[in-house]
């Protein structure tokens, strides 16, 4: 069978969203295999508080603390200062997912396809 240029370029992008959405399955079992509360973590019978207790002190530190901007934020137009605090923003995510050991093993552009998947490339609200 033979495709046409429109056909070609649909099916090449159904096979990247497949490839994308098989990884993050993969991504996700690992994260639901390590996140059983069945499990103990760290061969501790706690080990799951323990995970609860870590991503709440990461939260704390990493997340709810309030957002500081540059000096020269104020001097900046709306697309740059919408820039700058998504940035922010996404450091923190991040940074906070390594809070969870899983996390630490997957890597940032992972993280981001999966964020883009998630929310179908917008920014949720």
């Amino acid at each position: 069978m033979v495709l046409n240029d429109v056909e070609r370029v649909a099916k090449r992008r159904l096979i990247e969203r497949n490839r994308e959405r098989k990884s993050l399955v993969v991504v996700q079992s690992k994260l639901q295999k390590n996140s059983s509360p069945e499990q103990n973590f760290a061969g501790s019978k706690y080990g799951f508080q323990l995970l609860i207790d870590q991503v709440a002190r990461g939260y704390c530190q990493l997340v709810d603390i309030p957002l500081r901007v540059a000096a020269d934020f104020e001097e900046m137009d709306l697309n740059a200062q919408f820039n700058y605090l998504l940035k922010e923003i996404l450091k923190r995510t991040f940074a906070f997912a390594g809070c969870v050991e899983f996390f630490s093993t997957v890597s940032e552009n992972k993280m981001i396809v999966g964020l883009m998947e998630n929310t179908h490339g917008r920014v949720p609200c």
